[in-house]
């Protein structure tokens, strides 16, 4: 069925607001020229109104248009539409290639990193390590160089603890609750700012942490390396309990010579491979001889 035929204008009566609405602004019968207001309702009837409810009435009217009363009708008012006629500017011609000349310094070449030094021989066989300890000891190396220099701790005595505390494992852990290479207690990782446990598991993060460590009892007892090596086994307040002297513990004295006989013997295996390292070089062929001949 089509909307319902406008009766003079006028809207039926409604309940509530809207009612309201539609008596008030309902149109009157006046002749001639009039703007109004068709407003369609949602349940399809059209009321000629004197205002737009649109706004005021979202719910309950659908849509409303302006319209102008006549004589002969109604027409609609269609806004006024301003178009602007533009006319497009004629395509730019295409740009000629610029070519500029620019003077590329040249780099110098960058030498490559030295490789960390292979692990000697009678190093592993004194150190008595496996196979695997000493291919884990190899991978280990730049990481011991890194923090060796980091923290300005010698990285022989960082090996030697390493060896000594863990055997180059990298799960081992104490009965007592030390993790990781170089043995590390979850409250001195906290103290250097690790908290979570699991992370002292990490080679790097372990050994950087027992470097540290290292580094503060190296500054607390200047000069006394085994005091450094018996605080790091018993803790530096049984090492100040007991006068600055070793505690006499015999795992923390056991432990003061272990640490320095391999750091006796890393420090031994160094100065060969340095006094080998002539006859080496020595003994391989010239090549650039060699292309000559």
């Amino acid at each position: 069925m089509g909307a319902p035929a406008l009766r003079g204008g006028f809207a039926r009566p409604r309940g509530g607001v809207l009612g309201a609405a539609l008596l008030m602004f309902g149109a009157t019968g006046a002749q001639g020229a009039e703007m109004r207001w068709r407003c369609t309702l949602i349940d399809g009837s059209v009321q000629l109104l004197q205002q737009n409810l649109e706004p005021s009435f979202r719910r309950a009217v659908g849509l409303c248009e302006r319209v102008q009363r006549i004589a002969s009708g109604l027409a609609r008012v269609a806004p006024p539409v301003a178009v602007t006629l533009i006319e497009a500017p004629p395509p730019a011609p295409p740009l000629a290639p610029v070519v500029a000349s620019v003077a590329v310094p040249v780099a110098a070449p960058v030498a490559a990193p030295a490789p960390a030094p292979a692990l000697a021989r009678d190093f592993v066989a004194a150190m008595k390590l496996s196979t695997e300890q000493a291919r884990l000891a190899q991978q280990l190396a730049p990481i011991v160089e890194s923090a060796s220099r980091r923290h300005g701790v010698d990285a022989d005595l960082l090996r030697a603890v390493i060896h000594v505390e863990s055997r180059h494992n990298l799960r081992a852990r104490s009965p007592k609750g030390a993790m990781g290479l170089m043995q590390i207690m979850p409250a001195t990782g906290a103290r250097y700012g690790v908290a979570e446990r699991h992370r002292l598991y990490d080679a790097a993060v372990n050994i950087d942490v027992g470097a540290r460590y290292l580094a503060d009892l190296s500054r607390m007892f200047p000069g006394r390396p085994e005091l450094v090596m018996a605080a790091y086994n018993a803790g530096e307040g049984a090492v100040l309990r007991y006068g600055r002297r070793i505690p006499p513990f015999a795992e923390t004295q056991s432990y003061v010579v272990q640490v320095k006989a391999r750091l006796a013997q890393l420090r031994a295996a160094a100065t060969r491979a340095q006094e080998s390292a002539p006859m080496q070089a020595a003994a391989r062929p010239d090549a650039s001889r060699a292309e000559r001949w």
